[in-house]
């Protein structure tokens, strides 16, 4: 995502407001996401019940509105002035793909650690799947 730098790249640094230049690395073209929901109760007002799963179209918190709604966004159309080295731009896509709401959730402040942990549970048990992307990430 981000900016391959020219032969003219020392005198884009002066100028550039950025200074973000893509190195080569993987691209993410359009975004995937799913959300990790960790508590023993519905965390938000129609949100998904502990222990469920399902596609981002069945979550009715306001998370699920958020990420229904944020591809296609002014707000998430800043990312289409990124390319790779070949041109092509990233684009405003945001797909919510799915969500797992663990029944198991923290007692009291967790650490990265267990946010790790969880992100972890959710991809080793099946519930949220590994894609063969460049990158992950998770909302919890």
């Amino acid at each position: 995502m981000l900016r391959k730098p020219g032969p003219d790249a020392s005198a884009r640094l002066k100028t550039s407001g950025t200074g973000i230049f893509y190195h080569g690395g993987p691209i993410v073209y359009a975004t995937k996401v799913a959300a990790i929901y960790w508590s023993s109760s519905t965390i938000y007002n129609g949100g998904p019940a502990p222990a469920s799963a399902g596609s981002g179209t069945q979550d009715g918190s306001l998370v699920g509105f958020f990420l229904r709604n944020l591809g296609g966004s002014p707000y998430f159309n800043v990312n289409t002035t990124y390319y790779d080295g070949t041109g092509t731009h990233v684009q405003n896509s945001v797909t919510y793909t799915q969500f797992w709401a663990d029944a198991n959730g923290p007692s009291g402040a967790v650490s990265d650690a267990q946010v790790q942990q969880e992100v972890l549970t959710a991809f080793t048990s099946g519930a949220i799947p590994r894609r063969s992307t460049p990158s992950s990430a998770a909302l919890g």
